[in-house]
């Protein structure tokens, strides 16, 4: 695991990396409004992540999610499984294009930062768990913190699986994208803070050439 501090706390990259363990509050929209079938499964040798196809013969994924592969399988929730090829990667924001054509629906990319308070579903593959959703909510405002650029926290734990993942907004666009979560020190043990950290959507656009 790969940790860098900030105020008080160290921020993990959790090696594919995050479910949203949150709250779940009765103003959430049903989960049959939110269009998940965007989301895909990343398996890079013996670990995976999770990301999120965006049309054009495209998936979006977390750099380390895909660290230095030149293919990566992909998963979608029918469970067909095809080969991608990695096209780039940006480590200073986290952000991994890859090339693969797929039978499902692209997500609705907002090339926006979601903002504090807001209501955010995340589907993904935490731990042996398959296409799994979770609410939450925007917990801060966007800032740079250890390995990243720009990050945004929310409110809900990171597990392996998840990284990579589609953070989507109640009108159903991606708003952001899982990267990691911040652990703090006690003693000689680390512990979740409760908290996550997405890649707003406006710096994934920036690097796909959309903003």
């Amino acid at each position: 695991m790969l940790k860098y501090g900030i105020a008080g706390l160290k921020f993990t990259v959790l090696c594919f990396a995050a479910i949203l363990v949150g709250v779940t509050l009765n103003t959430f929209q049903s989960p049959q409004t939110i269009p998940v079938d965007s989301a895909v499964k990343v398996i890079n040798g013996t670990g995976h992540g999770t990301g999120f196809y965006v049309g054009h013969d495209m998936v979006i994924t977390a750099q380390h999610v895909v660290d230095d592969a030149a293919t990566v399988t992909i998963k979608t929730a029918d469970g067909e499984t095809v080969t991608g090829e990695v096209l780039w990667t940006n480590v200073k924001y986290d952000i991994a294009a890859i090339r693969v054509s797929l039978p499902i629906s692209p997500a609705y990319l907002s090339c926006t930062t979601p903002a504090y308070g807001d209501e955010i579903v995340i589907h993904g593959n935490p731990v042996s768990e398959e296409f799994v959703s979770v609410w939450g909510r925007v917990s801060g405002s966007e800032h740079s913190a250890g390995r990243w650029a720009s990050i945004v926290p929310i409110n809900a734990a990171v597990v392996p699986g998840q990284s990579g993942g589609p953070v989507y907004g109640m009108d159903g666009a991606v708003v952001g994208m899982i990267v990691g979560a911040p652990i703090a020190r006690l003693g000689m043990a680390a512990s979740l803070t409760g908290l996550g950290a997405i890649v707003p959507g406006v710096e994934i656009c920036r690097m796909m050439g959309r903003a």
